[in-house]
C-alpha cells in the first residue's frame, strides 16, 4: 500500500483499495495455495491489479450480498465489486484464475507532493 499511497491523489480511497487487495489475497490463499503472480499497471488514471494463481479455477461467482451476511465465505467478490471501479474474473489458458480489479485510487497529478504519510 505504500507504493499506491505514494502516488495517489489525496481524495483517493486507500482503505477501499486495501480491502480489495486483502480479499484478493485471502481468496488466493484459501482456494489456490502456491505461487501467485501479482502485477499492478498504473499507465491510466486508475491502477489495475491483476492476481493470477495456478489453482483449480473459479467461476465468476456471486456479486450480491450473501444469504448470511455474517458468514466468512461468499462475500469476497461482493466486496471487491462494491469497492473497486471494475472487477473481472478470468480463466486463462493453462488453468488457474486471474482476478483483475481496477482500484478506486486516482493518480496524483505530477508535481503535486505527498500531503500525509501512508503506512
Amino acid at each position: 500500500m505504500v507504493f499506491l499511497g505514494a502516488l495517489a491523489a489525496p481524495q483517493s480511497d486507500l482503505y477501499a483499495a486495501e480491502l480489495v487487495l486483502g480479499e484478493i489475497f485471502a481468496n488466493t490463499v484459501e482456494h489456490a495455495p502456491g505461487l501467485v503472480e501479482i502485477t499492478i499497471d498504473w499507465t491510466e488514471s486508475y491502477p489495475t491489479l491483476s492476481a493470477r494463481d495456478r489453482g483449480p479455477g473459479m467461476a465468476s461467482g456471486p456479486t450480491s450480498v450473501p444469504l448470511d451476511p455474517l458468514s466468512e465465505n461468499g462475500r469476497g467478490l461482493f466486496l471487491m465489486t462494491a469497492l473497486a471501479r471494475d472487477v473481472r474474473v478470468e480463466t486463462p489458458g493453462g488453468g488457474g484464475t486471474r482476478i483483475v480489479a481496477t482500484l478506486p485510487i486516482e493518480r496524483r497529478p505530477r508535481g503535486v507532493g505527498r500531503t500525509s504519510e501512508v503506512a
